[in-house]
């Protein structure tokens, strides 16, 4: 992809937040810090910020990068409380937000989007992932989502909220 293009991608999410008003504003309850950029929050060495807007999994990959961001990976414990337990019970969004982990490449074997390294930690809710099948009989849930009580998989083509994650600057 060429950098103009790029640069497209980026000003073409910059309008949809600020024109359509769809990025979340951290309540006192998110401490913004110096060190992310604008309408992001952080957490110890990451800046976070979750656009009100529902998107496929594949969207969301993009829509992140278009932000300078990735979409969100959970890499420790601490990371998966906070965004579980604190900033989950604090908005108005459903409840539910796509991570950058997929099986997509071999069943099973989840890997995180932008490393392609293998998820070790995992927060599955109990009995997940399933990889439920679809009315047509094809494995349909390659793409993992967080919601209140863990990870689940969920099909890559269902439209939910997602995260996108940066570090500090």
């Amino acid at each position: 992809m060429g950098s103009w293009t790029v640069s497209i991608l980026v000003a073409i999410a910059t309008v949809v937040l600020v024109v359509s008003g769809t990025s979340w504003v951290p309540d006192a309850t998110h401490k913004c810090y110096s060190g992310c950029p604008s309408g992001f929050f952080r957490h110890n060495s990451s800046c976070y910020v979750v656009p009100r807007v529902l998107v496929t999994w594949g969207q969301a990959v993009v829509y992140c990068r278009a932000l300078n961001s990735e979409l969100l990976t959970i890499e420790t414990e601490d990371e998966q409380t906070f965004l579980q337990k604190e900033m989950l019970k604090h908005h108005d969004l459903n409840q539910v937000f796509w991570l950058a982990a997929s099986d997509m490449l071999v069943e099973g074997s989840w890997r995180w989007v932008r490393t392609m390294s293998p998820v070790l930690l995992t927060f599955w809710k109990p009995g997940q992932p399933d990889n439920q099948k679809a009315v047509d009989g094809i494995h349909a849930q390659h793409c993992a989502q967080l919601n209140e009580n863990g990870w689940d998989d969920d099909n890559c083509k269902k439209k939910l909220n997602f995260i996108c994650e940066r570090p500090i600057l």
